[in-house]
């Protein structure tokens, strides 16, 4: 986190840094601050990557439609690289 936090000190609005922040707070089951992140790097730059994050954050705070939403957005997208085709 020290080094993502360096990175949106300098670009605040770096969509990969916030995208990677996001799953970080996942990881750390935070999930108010996973949704700003996630959300703010998808207005950014949309990606399966992130939809599929953003939708797991939605599933663990048991919000079905959101997450579906998402994980329905991500499928109707194209792959970008190797980490949308693993998402």
């Amino acid at each position: 986190m020290t080094d993502l936090n360096l990175v949106l000190g300098m670009r605040p609005n770096d969509a990969d840094a916030l995208s990677l922040c996001g799953i970080a707070f996942t990881s750390m089951k935070q999930y108010d601050k996973a949704l700003d992140d996630l959300g703010n790097a998808i207005a950014q730059k949309p990606t399966i990557e992130r939809y599929f994050a953003r939708a797991g954050v939605y599933e663990a705070k048991g919000d079905v439609d959101k997450a579906t939403g998402d994980y329905r957005g991500a499928t109707q997208m194209n792959p970008a690289n190797v980490f949308d085709i693993a998402a």
